[in-house]
């Protein structure tokens, strides 16, 4: 292969091909430039033969498309990441009021069976698991009961941060109050419903 040049930035390419006993000097001249992609034209011995096209995916990425690629990634990643995280909090704050209200079920089935561990209509949730109506942990100290207003249970800090996070209200249930059946499940929700005051 050998190049030389015609005019300045002219030639592309010059092969020399033997055909026979015939060699033919091959070269690609630059004739314009259309919407990004480059006409050559094809010469043999002076003899137009063919028109080539060189478009833009014939040529190598960029640095620049390659800079452009990875910041739409970036900014693809910093939306996504936090959507995430949100959807996994939330499902944790679900399972924690779910997990509630299967204690305050627990509780309805003791107070059929058994109402002896109920005192002032109320039982500790120790008590619940320690007669076999529920396996739980992390509610030390946490009692169910009922009065006028239904089934309830005292909060504490994982029932608390579950139900005031799904309702999008920090300051909805203090440390206080006690959390009613229909809070949790309007909580399931995103709902809020009116408090009672604590017992």
């Amino acid at each position: 292969m050998r190049t030389f040049l015609v005019e300045a930035g002219q030639v592309y390419l010059v092969k020399t091909s033997n055909h026979g006993n015939i060699n033919f000097d091959q070269i690609l001249i630059r004739s314009k430039t259309i919407h990004g992609c480059e006409k050559f034209i094809m010469v043999y011995h002076n003899y137009i033969v063919r028109e080539v096209r060189m478009n833009k995916d014939q040529r190598g990425v960029t640095l620049i498309e390659l800079l452009a690629v990875i910041v739409i990634i970036g900014i693809i990643a910093a939306i996504a990441i936090p959507m995430i995280g949100n959807v996994v909090q939330d499902s944790r704050d679900k399972a924690a009021v779910n997990e509630a209200l299967n204690i305050i079920h627990a509780a309805k089935l003791a107070y059929a069976n058994n109402q002896e561990i109920f005192v002032n209509d109320s039982v500790t949730v120790a008590d619940l698991v320690s007669n076999g109506y529920i396996q739980v942990d992390g509610y030390e100290g946490v009692k169910v009961g009922k009065n006028e207003g239904g089934w309830f249970l005292t909060s504490n800090k994982k029932n608390r941060t579950a139900v005031n996070n799904l309702v999008g209200n920090n300051n909805y249930i203090a440390a206080a109050d006690i959390i009613t059946e229909k809070i949790l499940v309007a909580a399931l929700e995103g709902n809020e419903v009116q408090r009672q005051p604590p017992s």
